[in-house]
């Protein structure tokens, strides 16, 4: 598939954007600047028509000067017709704007237009890339969620861009116009029959076998050309890739199978025929994969009339792997799958559908999967994450404290946390001659101990609906705060606060209740799927990480050591320390304010003080204005 582009009034950078977004697509670029106009095209042997005084640009099959002549007669409509797809933009050069033509099944194409010009393309990226901004379309996104609906219509998941429907003509100037014929509007019908014969051409040819009479007649009608038999079943689904290739969401499983067997078998097959059911979003799925990896994707029953009957040309098929079911795959993943519910698109109802999916309900599964590739589009097209930030220094008990966090392996339930810590505290902390101290995550402490609970795992009762409606917060968490509190006490705060009475708020609330936390997407590990209560234990804790690093660090290092304290954003949680049965409360609030853990991998800081610097003496002073 070559790549199309058209731009005007668009400056010379925004040119080389398109033609770069669309590399994929082919090795060389030609060019034409018609006036304000550039038209583009992207191939192995790209061609720029210019005839009669227009200038074309025309991915597949079509005779141009026939089309030019009825574009003379009948204007942008006389751009359609014939049985092979194509698609075409064309400047004529007595007019202004564009006219973009897609027939048939044509390869796809977008437009976009704003108050400094107009932009076209094969593919939304190449828009992106010159400028067009990336919002979401909200009615978009929602029906994909409800239905799955895609390429339905006009609209795009991007609100600035829209694309042309398969058989329509389209004029681009201060209006977009539709030209398209009635006749052209109409859907085919043909029988099961005439379709498979339409779908198969020469070449080397491959099928992928599912269940069902279509699948086994697209077999019986290659099987004498020694067709290949392939399939992929996923480990895991590589949505990065996935929706790198075929650039908007698609809605199922299936899509994706379709894209992973094309791209294992990319060398081996000219052609792959799939008994896949009717969908607006597989002519962008064969349009993507023919262009990334050389495959014709082919769906005879797409082009059959409904209820067509396959039956009666279903063939012996050979035995094939089971395909895993999308609650299936979509139960591999879990963790994942619960970070979009929960982050990406947040939804009380989706959190109970994971709950029950996890629990072997599939009823919900494919509002899951879409829900899951949904988000991982939006991340595509999310600001990108800022660096951890760089220590600093704190000032407390009189000195400077540099507090630096130690990044280490993912702490997970039931791990030995003095022992996972020791090390890289050694290492952070070797040849320290100053005091300092080691302060852990009260977090990543509940973490180890279990104290943190995926959200599908807890039920939310009464009384924690009844606090999630006083103060907005997820009905999930308010159940934890409960499980930590009470009931009659979480309300009665929540009361308070509704009512601005944030003193007496505070009374109703315990240190254990005030520790809850809820899950958060920059979190790692069960803390970004789960609510985490607060730890237990905080001062033995502390002890275990004290007497864990009098084994490993050196005894002058052990000497200089202040202390261990378990901090959390509420407080200290424990403490030991080898000189005194506790640290102040001012410089341990110092150390531990603003939560230098974060979300990174960072469940312990070494609070390090900094070399005191030594005062300048009145006599150095006047020996230095002696000596001027």
């Amino acid at each position: 598939m070559a790549g199309l582009a058209a731009l005007i009034s668009r400056p010379p950078s925004a040119a080389d954007a398109v033609a770069d977004a669309l590399a994929a697509r082919g090795s060389d670029v030609a060019r034409h600047r018609a006036g304000s106009a550039t038209l583009i095209v992207r191939a192995a042997l790209p061609i720029v028509h210019e005839l009669d005084g227009c200038v074309a640009v025309v991915d597949g099959v079509a005779e141009l000067s026939t089309l030019l002549s009825a574009y003379r007669q009948k204007g942008p409509s006389g751009l359609l017709g014939g049985p092979d797809a194509y698609a075409l933009i064309l400047r004529d050069t007595k007019r202004h704007g564009l006219v973009l033509a897609r027939n048939g099944d044509g390869p796809p194409l977008y437009y976009a237009q704003s108050v400094t010009g107009m932009l076209v393309a094969s593919e939304p990226e190449a828009l992106l890339a010159a400028g067009v901004p990336a919002d979401p379309d909200p009615q978009v996104v929602a029906a994909f969620l409800e239905t799955g609906a895609c390429d339905a219509s006009d609209r795009t998941f991007y609100a600035a861009i829209r694309r042309v429907l398969p058989g329509q003509a389209l004029a681009l100037d201060i209006e977009v116009t539709d030209h398209t014929p009635a006749a052209m509007r109409r859907q085919r019908s043909i029988s099961a029959r005439m379709a498979l014969r339409w779908a198969v051409v020469p070449g080397r040819l491959g099928v992928r076998l599912t269940p069902g009479p279509v699948s086994a007649a697209i077999y019986g009608a290659i099987a004498a050309s020694g067709a290949a038999v392939v399939s992929e079943i996923p480990t895991a689904l590589d949505l990065t890739e996935y929706l790198a290739d075929v650039g908007e969401p698609l809605p199922d499983l299936e899509s994706y199978l379709i894209w992973a067997t094309a791209r294992t078998v990319a060398g081996e097959i000219d052609t792959l025929l799939d008994a896949a059911p009717p969908g607006t979003h597989l002519a962008r799925l064969a349009d993507r994969v023919s262009s990334r990896y050389g495959v014709e994707l082919r769906f005879p029953q797409c082009d059959a009339a409904a209820g067509a009957d396959w039956a009666e040309l279903a063939a012996p098929t050979p035995p094939v792997r089971p395909l895993p079911s999308t609650a299936d795959v979509l139960r591999r993943i879990g963790p994942e799958l619960a970070a979009s519910v929960l982050h990406s698109l947040p939804s009380p109802a989706a959190v109970s559908q994971l709950g029950a999916l996890l629990a072997g309900d599939p009823s919900a599964a494919e509002a899951l999967f879409r829900r899951h590739v949904l988000a991982y589009w939006l991340a595509r097209h999310a600001p990108a994450t800022q660096a951890a930030p760089p220590p600093d220094d704190v000032v407390a008990g009189g000195r400077t404290w540099r507090r630096t966090p130690v990044e280490t392996d993912l702490l997970q339930p039931g791990d030995p946390l003095p022992e996972k810590l020791a090390w890289y505290v050694a290492e952070a902390a070797a040849g320290s001659t100053e005091p300092w101290y080691v302060l852990v995550s009260a977090k990543a402490v509940a973490v180890t101990q279990s104290r943190v609970r995926p959200v599908w795992e807890i039920t939310p009762g009464f009384a924690a609906r009844c606090v999630s409606a006083l103060t907005g917060e997820p009905p999930w968490v308010a159940q934890s705060v409960i499980a930590y509190g009470s009931g009659s006490r979480a309300i009665m705060a929540g009361i308070c606060g509704r009512l601005r009475l944030r003193g007496l708020a505070d009374r109703f609330v315990t240190p254990a209740m005030r520790a809850v936390r809820p899950p958060r997407d920059a979190a790692v590990g069960v803390a970004r799927i789960g609510v985490a209560g607060p730890p237990r234990g905080g001062d033995a804790v502390a002890q275990e990480v004290l007497d864990t690093l009098a084994k490993v660090l050196t005894d002058t290092e052990y000497a200089q050591l202040a202390g261990c304290a378990v901090v959390g954003p509420t407080g200290l949680w424990g403490w030991a320390g080898p000189g005194s049965p506790s640290p102040s409360s001012e410089l341990v609030g110092a150390l531990g304010s603003g939560d230098p853990f974060g979300d990174r991998r960072t469940p312990v800081v070494l609070a390090l003080a900094q070399p005191l610097r030594a005062a300048r003496t009145p006599a150095r002073k006047a020996s230095r204005r002696s000596r001027r």
